[in-house]
């Protein structure tokens, strides 16, 4: 996950590569580093090293940064390991990105659950 540096195809010489936009290989390289950062996540949350599992996700975001699927994994790792401030800093990030990188209609409501089970009366900060 240490190679993974920002979306694939990210900073290819203009024109090069062309054909990759006819193919599925962009999305299909997303959703297994997605898989990849949220299995070793898992993985290392669970052998006690959070600080592992923390850079696998945040090499996820790196590949996906509105993934909300690692977003999700993201608060419950901050909530299981850190403070309630970093839980809420997790969040605000969460939605900043989401924001900028996301659907124009916003988080979904399985992010939205997650965000008010964990921090109850949570009000996201004006952006």
């Amino acid at each position: 996950m240490t190679l993974v540096t920002g979306p694939a195809w990210t900073g290819l010489p203009a024109g090069r590569y062309g054909w990759l936009a006819y193919e599925t290989i962009e999305a299909d390289v997303r959703v297994a580093g997605v898989a990849v950062a949220r299995r070793l996540t898992s993985l290392t949350a669970s052998a006690g090293n959070p600080m592992r599992a923390r850079n696998a996700l945040m090499a996820g975001l790196r590949l996906a940064p509105a993934c909300e699927e690692i977003w999700r994994d993201a608060l419950t790792l901050a909530n299981q390991f850190a403070e309630r401030a970093d839980v809420r800093a997790v969040a605000d990030d969460m939605y900043a990105a989401i924001a900028r990188f996301g659907s124009p209609r916003g988080a979904e409501a399985e992010t939205d659950a997650v965000v008010d089970q964990l921090l109850p009366g949570y009000r996201r900060s004006a952006a």
